[in-house]
């Protein structure tokens, strides 16, 4: 096992425990970095009989560069925070044999190889606390995974698996437990960045090559970014004229699955996810207060890409859609403008709210055999959801007069492309994306919602779809499927 782990953690002002004043003036820098970097190789040789070797590796990187700690604290800054948390994190494994089994992987059955980083610019923690920013806060955790896992057998076995899972985490300010007062008379950005990749290589002469994810697996990459986040409390939370929060998550996946037998079993099983979600201003649990008069602007995108390739001679796999083939990328992209979230929520906005989220998610199959009864399935998902403003549960009050913009994309491409010489080759694709966009969303319970005379709702939703399946047979039977399911749908109030 070359499993390797990191760990950074960055704060530039702590104040630990107590009822505290933190002041950072104006005419400073304060820049706060915390770098992991991990990476771990293993291989195994066998001339004959079995070679197995397995590689994982875990970074984790904090950063903050104002933690205020526990108690009731007064926190002012006039100053530009840099704040950054950088994880990054590879896995190799190699497995060779000349005769038997050959198996490489990283701990696939959990999330893989794995890179954490979580960036809270400004932290309350736990107490009463109070905030005024006044100067311009820079956020930002950067993920980054890569895990490779190749197995050859001679004439024999040979299995391969590969996921790693990337999770950003960025908050500009948190308020952490308590009652909370938080005031942006400055320049907030957020920014969560995560990306994920995966391959896993089979190769046999005789034998079977199983390549990627059967168990389940996938490789992943999740963004959570956030400009103010009230968390637990009754918390008041201001965004200042001419202040402005800018929010911004990007979750890339990329996941590659070979199988190569001559003679024998190919099967290849690709799993890409990625989710990102944005939230300009957040007020948490219980019933929170929130205006917005200054410019607020939130973004979410996902990039998920899934391919599979299988190659043979003369294939023995059984003709079943479930071993053979195989392409799954699912993209999961959310953006809310001003959440209010849990509790009787009273929400007025008098400034500019832009809320805007895509998805593109592409799986593609290739398979090649010149004897073989196989399948080839693709498939692209995406789920996009945008809201300007969203009570969330309780009963709410929510009151607008200023712009909201909203607007969704989903964008799904699947292509499966099957071919024999001789035998039965069936070839299917599907695409499915849905995307649903809402100026402003009650939520649960009982709300009021006001849209003032001067209030202005721009809401705008689309879904692309495209799929393609080829099946081409010399001698025998081939069957081509290709489905699309685009949805739409916008809403100025909900």
């Amino acid at each position: 096992d070359g499993g390797t782990t990191s760990n950074a953690t960055s704060d530039a002002i702590t104040a630990g425990e107590g009822d505290d004043v933190i002041t950072s003036a104006g005419d400073h820098t304060l820049t706060s970095t915390a770098t992991s970097n991990a990476l771990s190789v293993a291989a195994s040789f066998s001339g004959v009989g079995f070679a197995s070797s397995t590689s994982t590796s875990t970074a984790n990187a904090d950063a903050s560069a104002i933690n205020a700690g526990s108690g009731s604290d007064i926190v002012t800054n006039a100053s530009d925070l840099d704040n950054l948390a950088d994880a990054n994190a590879a896995g190799i494994s190699v497995s060779v044999t000349g005769l038997g089994g050959a198996f490489a992987a990283d701990s696939f059955w959990d999330g893989g190889t794995k890179a954490n980083a979580n960036a809270t610019a400004v932290d309350l923690g736990a107490g009463n606390d109070a905030v005024l920013n006044t100067g311009t806060v820079t956020n930002t955790a950067d993920a980054d995974t890569l895990s490779v896992a190749g197995a050859i057998s001679g004439i024999g076995i040979a299995g391969a698996a590969a996921a790693s899972t990337a999770t950003a985490d960025a908050e500009a300010i948190d308020g952490g437990l308590g009652d909370d007062t938080i005031v942006n008379q400055g320049m907030l950005s957020s920014t969560a960045d995560a990306e994920a990749t995966g391959v896993s290589l089979a190769v046999t002469t005789a034998g079977a090559a199983v390549a990627g994810s059967f168990l389940d697996n996938a490789t992943r990459a999740n963004a959570y970014a956030t400009g103010i986040e009230g968390d637990a409390g009754t918390d008041t939370i201001v965004n200042d004229e001419n202040a402005v929060v800018n929010v911004h998550s990007n979750a890339a996946s990329s996941d590659t699955a070979i199988a190569i037998a001559l003679y024998g079993i190919a099967a290849a099983d690709s799993n890409a996810v990625s989710t990102a979600e944005s939230v300009g201003i957040g007020g948490g649990s219980e019933s929170d207060t929130i205006s917005n008069i200054g410019s607020l602007t939130a973004s979410s995108h996902t990039d998920a890409r899934a391919r599979a390739i299988t190659f043979s001679v003369v294939d023995a796999s059984p003709p079943d859609a479930s071993f053979g083939t195989q392409a799954n990328a699912v993209g999961f992209a959310d953006t809310i403008g001003i959440d209010g979230g849990a509790g009787d929520d009273v929400i007025n906005n008098d400034g500019s709210v832009a809320a805007v989220a895509d998805a593109y998610s592409v799986g593609q199959t290739f398979s090649v055999s010149l004897i073989s009864a196989s399948v080839s399935d693709a498939n692209a998902d995406a789920v996009v959801t945008a809201s300007g403003i969203r009570g969330g549960g309780g009963d709410d009050a929510i009151f607008n007069s200023g712009d909201i913009g909203v607007e969704t994309l989903a964008d799904t491409n699947a292509r499966s492309i099957n071919g024999n010489l001789v035998g039965l080759t069936v070839s299917k694709a599907n695409a499915t994306a849905t995307t649903h966009a809402v100026g402003i969303d009650g939520g649960e319970d009982d709300d009021t919602i006001v849209n003032e005379s001067d209030g202005l709702i721009d809401v705008l939703a689309t879904a692309d779809t495209y799929a393609s399946g080829v099946a081409i047979t010399v001698a025998g039977a081939s069957a081509t499927e290709a489905r699309t399911a685009p949805i739409a749908s916008a809403e100025g109030l909900q």
